[in-house]
């Protein structure tokens, strides 16, 4: 009788592993296919993105950062510097690029991944006191490039400071008092 029970017990535990089996396969296989499926999608994407990156670090550096290179696998981003002659490895940039053309450079990268994610759709862009490393020709230059964004989608930017005011003609601007 013990016999049979163990037999029974281990009939069901061979069963139970078949269907493991089973389900790690699929699991393998879906993972598999996430993967390549993610792989096609940057490779065709990593270009379009470098390229959105490099037209909008120029607009907002004018003109002196115009290339920038993206890396499929870990989106890192190298930028071509013309006082060098040569490529700012990703590694390098945050100790090469001052804090204000390093901040230019990434708000670039999320205006155009915000483009590529949102696949024509436009969300309203949002900053909370983003641009404190900008100087005055820096903020001149993002409040050009907002203005353009702002034609075809809402951006709304919150402040506490008083550093926009010179630059917010025409925009619809809401002064909230102190709270309590």
């Amino acid at each position: 009788e013990d016999a049979l029970k163990i037999e029974e017990v281990v009939s069901w535990l061979w069963e139970a592993e078949k269907t493991a089996r089973r389900r790690l396969r699929v699991v393998a296989l879906a993972g598999d296919a996430m993967r390549e499926a993610s792989e096609e999608m940057l490779a065709s994407s990593v270009p379009v993105l470098a390229g959105g990156v490099g037209r909008t670090f120029s607009r907002l550096t004018g003109g002196r950062y115009d290339t920038v290179e993206v890396r499929e696998g870990d989106l890192s981003m190298s930028v071509y510097s013309p006082e060098k002659g040569e490529m700012i490895p990703a590694e390098e940039l945050l100790s090469t690029l001052s804090k204000g053309t390093a901040s230019q450079l990434y708000l670039s990268a999320r205006l155009e991944l915000v483009g590529l994610l949102s696949a024509g759709r436009r969300p309203p862009l949002i900053f909370d006191d983003s641009f404190s490393y900008f100087d005055d020709a820096r903020l001149e230059a993002l409040w050009a490039e907002l203005e353009e964004i702002a034609r075809e989608q809402q951006v709304l930017l919150f402040t506490c400071t008083d550093r926009y005011d010179r630059l917010a003609g025409g925009v619809n601007a809401i002064d909230l008092p102190p709270g309590p």
